[in-house]
């Protein structure tokens, strides 16, 4: 018997970070990316932050100190979203036919607290896109309290949208066929954020999980720095997929508002990254 709704919101909701004070604090934040962002800047002792920097390992961390969740959103959240922002911006324009009334299922890979799943749900509703139903999540992050963390935000940003969440707490080497498990009957957004880069990760045993589990139409968003290790590892992680049709995506210079640590404000940067957009049909 097919879960109900209200068995899926329970599901999800028991996979969620609970009765902390980050989760009670959070019900009065507005939907919105950038005041989720606000949120953990004004939750950290920023007299603290540069002195805890070197807890992030500069970003490929695996969370075991919720502290230390808040500092990597302090230091790095806005410059995801961003990135996120102008891609999907960009994917739904030259897709939205295709995706139109589609059911999706989303899988996000090494998610940290699902910030880039987050910024979907976050573009969808400014854009009041209604027409995308998102049937789920699936998070695949090694910190457990990443992950909880992630579906809290999760359910912060879903409004009228009600998705199932499967985490799987393992590296991606290690993540099971059975982890990856999808519809056949789907639409698959895979999203790779700023984990591609990362040189221990074996991307060819990745891709083959991933062409072995996922019948049906696949669309492979991939987001990293702007290095040649990180531009490297992107084509040579495109070409495992020979049949693939690769989507616009330029990788122009953004800038925006970051919040600078040392300034204690806001000020314009300039965000640069490497992004492959491409879709394949198994």
């Amino acid at each position: 018997m097919a879960d109900t709704q209200e068995q899926i919101r329970q599901q999800r909701n028991h996979l969620a970070e609970q009765e902390t004070d980050y989760a009670k604090k959070l019900t009065a934040v507005e939907k919105d990316f950038l005041e989720l962002y606000k949120y953990n800047i004004n939750s950290y002792d920023l007299d603290q932050a540069w002195s805890n920097y070197g807890n992030l390992s500069r970003g490929t961390t695996i969370f075991d100190n919720q502290d230390d969740l808040v500092l990597y959103m302090l230091f790095y959240a806005g410059m995801h979203y961003y990135k996120w922002e102008l891609l999907f911006e960009q994917f739904f324009l030259s897709q939205q036919q295709n995706l139109s009334n589609k059911i999706i299922e989303v899988i996000d890979y090494g998610c940290g607290q699902a910030l880039a799943s987050c910024c979907l749900l976050d573009f969808l509703n400014k854009k009041k896109n209604t027409s995308l139903n998102i049937a789920g999540f699936t998070l695949l992050e090694p910190s457990e309290l990443a992950a909880k963390r992630g579906v809290l935000h999760i359910n912060h940003f879903i409004n009228n949208r009600n998705p199932y969440v499967y985490i799987a707490n393992k590296l991606l080497d290690d993540v099971s066929e059975q982890d990856l498990a999808t519809n056949e009957k789907t639409v698959k957004l895979h999203l790779f954020s700023n984990i591609i880069d990362v040189k221990g990760i074996d991307l060819d045993t990745l891709a083959r999980k991933v062409i072995k589990t996922q019948k049906g139409l696949n669309y492979f968003l991939c987001v990293s720095p702007d290095n040649w290790t990180a531009s490297s590892r992107l084509d040579n992680f495109a070409k495992c997929f020979s049949a693939r049709t690769d989507l616009p995506s330029s990788n122009e210079i953004i800038s925006r508002l970051i919040y600078f640590v040392r300034a204690g404000e806001f000020r314009q940067s300039e965000i640069t990254r490497q992004k492959r957009v491409f879709f394949v049909n198994f």
